[in-house]
């Protein structure tokens, strides 16, 4: 899940865009609270907030990309970034 806000790319095959301090609640979060999420942002402070909130929700397989879209994209790992896009 791309938590970024505002809009400012993301990674090839991300499944929901939702904002990090409203993700808490989120209907298009699993049910499954055992189910694994995948969380980042542009450079991981935004995704490191959501962690924690889905974590004190009682999620329990929380991932969140270390240094965001920014670490993807200086490992050589492609970023898409749709013109005019606001996530």
């Amino acid at each position: 899940m791309n938590v970024h806000t505002p809009y400012a790319g993301e990674i090839d095959g991300t499944d929901a865009f939702i904002p990090f301090d409203e993700i808490a609640g989120d209907r298009r979060l699993p049910a499954d609270r055992t189910a694994p999420i995948a969380l980042y942002c542009e450079s991981g402070r935004m995704s490191a907030i959501a962690a924690e909130a889905l974590l004190a929700a009682g999620y329990t397989d929380v991932a969140d990309l270390d240094g965001g879209m920014q670490a993807w994209e200086a490992a050589g790992l492609p970023i898409t970034r749709r013109p005019g896009a606001d996530g």
